[in-house]
């Protein structure tokens, strides 16, 4: 009470926060009577009934149910103080919904949090809570937990906090008994109580409920003339959106299972492949018409068993992979240095033009974003540690069956995972795998998605989602590996992913 006194007799007039869980009935009254605070904290249902007898039952208040999350990634662990459990908080979240002008939860997940993916774990945690509660939350307060540098501690940089919380808050964001008004095709306004348009067609979704099209990350088919050129170890030149086809029956039963958007991927026997095209699923369209405008570019790379399976030619082995990766961008770099010394001079010949090696000048600079297959832990730490040598940066391995032993480092990196749901064990490099890859990748705070690879998966790709839900993974949060995730993954949340 004495720092809302404080507060009051400073900045009259302030918006204030009454954020502790535990307030004597004398601080309540006066909080709210005597200095207009109207947004109150609680964690028990003795709490709330202080509030509201406190205030006369009020009903312009905002209360805010704090909840316990996990402290694993905190130096001062404060899960024991304060917080409603995980069968505590539905039942206290409808009772403080039923007095609320406005209704948020809170949690703190402990001083000093070194791990920017426990406010993720912890959003996500609140997300199950909220829909167990099957009520509208108002606001989700993050609270503290952001650390200092201190000697000997030095946390992740800011941003990386930030990232995490925002991507969290956007796969929290499922609304019931919403409105969608779609115009022309776009979506326009979501929300509740929106009113129709004149001459609106109104279509009563009782019962029922409305996705963002579904995503495949990595998919194979609509091609014409096979995936892989295997003439050469090296083909970025070489592009999937020359050879996509309309006469592709799959499209058809992948659009009836909601399937939207794909990432049409060049095939796994090169190191360095073909560039890949973002296709919409547009059934009868011409295959110019199917490509995706305005999309990400991106590029095929390759590790493991299937790059060194041609043995009439190199590599024939992963420590070639890893040479002829290298050797590949040493040359590409001499080749722009040429360029720019001769646009420079312009002495002499130009040098000869190499679509190969203006390709690679092109991942180097961040202009086609380079998807990665891979299996094995110790390849991904290899091309990560050779992409940083190398001058690029890798934005998702997909399959990744290892890629949980190695979550912590992909989120120190940057790069997202693409996986399957239960597929492993198909051959050497997949006997490692776990169903739970995904949630471990999601609690290390890695951006993940999910994928078919697989003409007859990626008809049904909710299920694929479906399957995470056993492993602990929550709804809101399983939709998102097949819709917003993906998005992110191929650079194109901006276009696709979510109804907003």
């Amino acid at each position: 009470l004495p720092e809302v006194e404080l507060i009051a007799s400073r900045c009259p007039g302030a918006t204030m926060a009454f954020m502790h869980p535990v307030k004597s009935r004398r601080a309540i009254a006066s909080a709210y009577h005597d200095h207009g605070v109207k947004i109150f904290v609680l964690d028990c249902e003795a709490e709330l009934q202080k509030i509201l007898q406190e205030t006369g039952y009020a009903r312009d208040l905002t209360l805010v149910v704090r909840l316990a999350v996990s402290n694993d990634g905190a130096t001062l662990p404060l899960a024991g103080k304060f917080g409603a459990t995980e069968a505590e908080a539905p039942d206290l979240i409808r009772l403080a919904r039923a007095h609320a002008h406005e209704l948020g939860v809170s949690f703190h997940v402990g001083s000093q949090c070194m791990a920017p993916s426990a406010y993720r774990a912890a959003m996500m945690e609140a997300s199950r809570l909220i829909a167990r509660a099957g009520v509208t939350v108002d606001i989700v307060d993050v609270g503290g937990g952001f650390p200092s540098i201190y000697p000997g501690l030095t946390p992740p940089p800011l941003e990386d906090y930030v990232k995490a919380i925002e991507h969290a808050f956007e796969d929290m964001m499922v609304l019931e008994n919403a409105d969608l008004l779609v115009t022309r095709g776009q979506v326009a306004r979501v929300g509740q109580g929106i009113d129709a348009p004149a001459g609106a067609v109104i279509i009563d979704g009782t019962g029922r409920h409305v996705t963002p099209g579904l995503i495949d990350a990595h998919l194979h088919s609509g091609l014409s003339g096979g995936v892989n050129e295997t003439g050469a170890a090296l083909v970025p030149e070489v592009r999937i959106g020359d050879v996509l086809t309309a006469n592709n029956i799959w499209m058809y039963r992948q659009l009836s299972g909601g399937l939207t958007t794909a990432h049409v991927m060049h095939g796994s026997a090169n190191p360095v492949g073909g560039q890949n095209q973002l296709v919409k699923m547009r059934w009868g369209a011409l295959p110019e018409e199917l490509k995706f405008e305005g999309g990400t570019r991106t590029v095929k790379f390759a590790l493991g068993e299937n790059v060194v399976r041609n043995q009439n030619r190199y590599p024939n082995t992963r420590m070639g992979v890893e040479q002829i990766i290298a050797d590949h961008f040493q040359a590409a770099r001499e080749y722009v240095a040429a360029w720019e010394e001769w646009e420079r001079t312009g002495q002499g010949i130009p040098p000869r033009r190499d679509l190969r090696m203006e390709a690679l000048r092109d991942i180097m600079t961040g202009d086609i974003s380079v998807q990665s297959h891979s299996y094995r832990q110790d390849e991904i730490l290899m091309l990560m540690r050779l992409a940083d040598e190398a001058g690029f940066k890798v934005d998702a391995f997909h399959h990744g069956v290892e890629a949980y032993r190695v979550a912590p480092e992909l989120a120190e990196y940057g790069a997202a995972a693409v996986v399957w749901s239960d597929w492993g064990g198909f051959k050497v490099e997949a006997y490692n795998n776990t169903n739970y890859n995904v949630r471990a990748l999601l609690d290390a705070g890695v951006v993940t998605s999910l994928h078919s690879d697989d003409s007859e998966i990626a008809s049904r790709m909710n299920w694929e989602a479906a399957k995470m839900l056993r492993t602990g993974v929550g709804e809101e949060e399983a939709l998102s590996l097949v819709t917003l995730s993906t998005a992110r993954v191929l650079g194109i949340d901006d276009r696709v992913g979510s109804l907003e």
